[in-house]
């Protein structure tokens, strides 16, 4: 309430925010029992009109969507402090866009990651074993899983409370429980009903990811390199 930060412990030897970048105050780490929980402020003002089109970058105007520089580097060492902790058993990162494309889309720019799977922000989460990616600004739901890792992007909505999820993690994995809002009223029903449900399990040797059957969405990808994806959605 006296306007100083929240989250000032470190992990391990990494700061909890990374000082002395224009995200000290807006990107932050937190340990909550066994889950490490990293909040990335992606969004950059360029000096002008930014669009790479060869590189997948830009085309909003003035401000674009990337995590790099020293940004990048401490979302790298909270990253490798948490992997050296062995209380740490889950890693959750969120920020507003998504990564992963194909994702749905209702009623916004389409907005996404500079350079998508390809961003070493996405590559560094890959490579430390984050187990969820969260983000939003799409207004729908979609669950996509790396075809490199068992890295799971989630994408959703909670605009006037309408979609929300319900995180039940455990020592052994974490379950994700999808929720839509349903009634006559176009919104502020609190009315809800459970669509779409999924269930991490991990074991010494492996992890298992369980979509219900009835809704998953696959769809096969193409790659620049002329194999193939696939990728698995919550079905709205």
């Amino acid at each position: 309430d006296d306007g100083s930060f929240r989250f000032t412990k470190s992990i391990g030897n990494a700061k909890s925010r990374p000082i002395g970048t224009p995200f000290a105050k807006t990107s932050f780490a937190y340990v909550h029992k066994n889950a490490l929980f990293v909040t990335v402020d992606a969004f950059v003002t360029t000096d002008a009109f930014y669009l790479d089109r060869e590189n997948s970058a830009g085309g909003e105007g003035f401000v674009t969507c990337n995590v790099a520089g020293d940004h990048l580097a401490w979302f790298e060492d909270v990253l490798i402090e948490a992997n050296q902790d062995p209380s740490i058993q889950h890693i959750f990162v969120q920020a507003h866009v998504p990564i992963l494309q194909p994702v749905r889309k209702i009623n916004c720019s389409g907005q996404y990651l500079d350079g998508a799977s390809q961003n070493q922000f996405w590559k560094a989460m890959r490579t430390y074993g984050v187990d969820v990616y969260f983000a939003g600004g799409v207004h729908s739901t979609t669950a996509s899983k790396d075809p490199e890792s068992n890295l799971i992007q989630i994408v959703s909505r909670g605009n006037r409370f309408n979609n929300f999820l319900n995180v039940n993690v455990r020592s052994n994995g974490f379950t994700v429980q999808a929720y839509n809002e349903v009634g006559e009223k176009w919104k502020w029903n609190a009315n809800y009903t459970k669509y779409g449900k999924l269930k991490v399990t991990k074991n010494e040797n492996e992890t298992s990811i369980e979509f219900p059957a009835s809704l998953i969405l696959w769809i096969t990808v193409s790659r620049s390199s002329g194999s193939s994806l696939k990728k698995q959605m919550f079905s709205h």
